[in-house]
């Protein structure tokens, strides 16, 4: 899957480039997070990429506001309260602020079911 980049080069004129998505340096996370890697876009600070490695299942962790939407592979994901859904390509979650508490109360752990395929989730930051 590319990710468009438009510019404007010295001379005025815009273009169009296109970058593919394993050239997109992701962060990866630390200890059981290791296949959870993100990367932000640009000088953006509200909109991120997540990648999930084949076959992670996170514990449970704080998110920030905002919307989840799938844009690659599929996720599962889980709740504080047991709950689970898997979600494809198009699929959008509206997230709330998910801190986590003691016990381990709270928070969502975004999975990749496929031991094959990464994952990738665009997340928008909002209130």
């Amino acid at each position: 899957m590319p990710i468009y980049r438009v510019y404007t080069s010295e001379d005025g004129h815009t273009h169009l480039e296109a970058w593919p998505v394993d050239h997109v340096a992701f962060e990866a996370g630390p200890g059981p997070f290791k296949g959870l890697g993100g990367a932000v876009l640009g000088d953006a600070k509200r909109i991120a990429l997540l990648q999930i490695a084949p076959g992670l299942k996170p514990p449970l962790h704080r998110a920030n506001s905002g919307m989840a939407i799938v844009l690659e592979g599929q996720v599962l994901l889980g709740v504080s309260d047991g709950t689970e859904v898997l979600l494809g390509p198009g699929d959008a979650v509206r997230v709330e602020s998910l801190g986590v508490g003691r016990g381990g109360v709270g928070g969502w752990a975004p999975a990749n079911p496929s031991e094959e395929v990464p994952a990738l989730l665009a997340l928008v930051h909002m209130p």
